[in-house]
């Protein structure tokens, strides 16, 4: 080998290090301040319901509904397409953010139009009627701050980005819980829930100017008409996405009523705050990455699924055991009084662990430009909540019935993905590991099944050590597992040096 060829060789090392250095530090950012952020959020949810109580907390349940899914509108302008491009082509950035701050606005308007007009047509009195319409104010303000996000996110400038996104979500919590200790209503918490909107995008733009990205004039047309073909498959994935997430919620509502909707709400606010805390923190840092793999090394981008979808099983298994089998104690703590939460729980968690396994398969096709299968994959999921819907409502008493269906539809949505996604090479690498996966499982299930008399925090806390434990002893993760763990815990303040030294141990013991 000559000198030559070991100095690249040296310095393609370096380089490695360094892009792997440097994503760690971005997935500490986005996963520190996504956890302040959606932590305060799912605390503030159950403040919420504890003071206006269970029917009023499913009146809102409803209107946050109507608005989630009218939100993917915007994202026909698109978000997702705009952070693969820019990822891949940084100089790039001010054509798309010119593009963007003529789209979503319009986009945005859409939305609210829409939305109200839906509005009218269904089961709604003049005050909820009067909720919808300021609370769908915030899909244009949003539009504002969460374009300029993404251009941050593009060209990871996730410091600034995360301590923008946790101030943003102190101030509305802040602002809202103000409004209603001085006796405010819903009303006035979508009030300040605008303003807080506003703030926000003043500080993105500021951080934009900061790091010189602005606005290229005049707007290309070609640019804009390439936006719109590349995201409308995105766009409508996603208001199939929303709608299949949210769906549930507004059939309850219609059918069962705003009290059975606020037990239903309840469960939704443990199981999707549990999936923001974990699951989407490690899609938005991975992201940039994804969309360079997929330019570039197919192979490479299905290893990086391959291993964080196995990952996210290891992680979400337990929370699914856990939760199912303690929803009763759990529900009573975070929302008495709520008496249906618990049979609704108890089954909506595992819709939660389908939809964290599924979202990285979505994530992988959307970056791989298979917007249209991803488009076509959440039809059938639609359709079929619906269906099961229709079947089971009749037939289960409460809102259980709902969330089964939720938890039918999921399976059957993983199943199509996993079909888009080479399985032999997965299987082969990971198929024994799995089965351990789930025989810890099943190990922490019995362990919980004898403590379910026990306090909540003792019988979660047993459990979870004796699934750490049966994880140890039955070898389920590979070395390599134990070195991502450690690079990615290392980065954590306070405890993270002796997280990564106690797994880089393991790893070690495991070789």
């Amino acid at each position: 080998m000559t000198s030559n060829s070991i100095q690249e060789e040296a310095a393609g090392a370096d380089e490695t290090k360094s892009r792997i250095a440097h994503t760690t530090r971005n997935f500490a950012a986005v996963a520190l301040s996504t956890l302040i952020a959606n932590g305060v959020q799912f605390l503030w949810i159950i403040v919420l319901a504890r003071i206006v109580g269970d029917e009023t907390f499913g009146v809102w349940s409803k209107i946050a509904a109507f608005v989630g899914i009218a939100a993917a509108i915007p994202e026909f302008s698109s978000n997702l397409i705009v952070l693969r491009d820019v990822a891949q082509r940084p100089d790039q950035g001010g054509r798309y953010l010119s593009a963007t701050l003529i789209l979503q606005p319009i986009l945005g308007v859409i939305a609210v139009l829409a939305l109200n007009v839906v509005g009218l047509f269904l089961n709604n009195d003049a005050a909820s009627r009067t909720l919808l319409f300021v609370a769908s104010l915030t899909l244009i303000v949003d539009t504002f701050g969460t374009m300029a996000h993404n251009q941050l996110l593009a060209v990871e400038r996730m410091t600034i980005m995360s301590a923008i996104t946790v101030v943003y979500r102190l101030l509305v919590v802040a602002l809202a819980l103000i409004a209603l200790l001085l006796g405010g209503s819903l009303l006035q918490v979508y009030e300040v829930t605008i303003l807080a909107g506003v703030i926000r995008a003043l500080m993105y733009w500021w951080a934009l100017r900061r790091f010189q990205i602005k606005p290229v004039f005049p707007i290309s047309r070609q640019m804009v008409r390439y936006m719109l073909r590349e995201s409308w498959s995105v766009g409508m994935g996603l208001l199939l996405l929303f709608t299949y997430r949210y769906v549930n919620t507004l059939i309850v509502a219609s059918v069962l009523g705003n009290k059975e909707n606020g037990y239903f709400g309840a469960a939704f606010t443990i199981v999707f705050g549990i999936i923001e805390l974990s699951s989407s923190t490690v899609l938005v840092a991975l992201s940039p990455l994804m969309s360079r793999l997929a330019s570039g090394n197919r192979e490479q981008l299905r290893a990086l699924v391959d291993n964080f979808s196995f990952l996210t099983v290891a992680l979400a298994l337990p929370l699914g055991v856990a939760i199912s089998l303690l929803a009763g104690n759990l529900s009573a703590l975070l929302f008495p009084g709520f008496v249906g939460t618990a049979a609704i729980l108890e089954v909506m968690i595992w819709q939660g662990v389908a939809s964290m396994i599924s979202d990285i398969y979505s994530q992988s096709m959307t970056v791989q430009g298979k917007q249209n299968a991803v488009f076509l994959i959440r039809v059938v999921g639609i359709l079929t909540n619906v269906i099961l819907n229709a079947i089971l409502l009749p037939q289960i008493q409460g809102a259980r019935g709902a969330a089964i269906a939720s938890l039918g539809a999921q399976i059957v949505v993983l199943a199509l993905m996993l079909r888009d996604h080479q399985l032999d090479s997965m299987i082969q690498r990971f198929g024994g590991r799995y089965l351990r996966i789930f025989a810890a499982g099943a190990v922490m299930a019995g362990a919980i099944l004898l403590l379910q008399n026990a306090n909540l925090f003792v019988a979660g806390i047993i459990g979870a050590v004796v699934y750490v434990a049966a994880i140890l002893l039955l070898r389920a993760f590979a070395p390599e597992h134990w070195a991502l763990a450690a690079n990615v815990f290392g980065s954590l303040p306070l405890i993270g040096g002796w997280l990564s030294s106690f797994m880089q141990r393991i790893s070690a013991a495991t070789r």
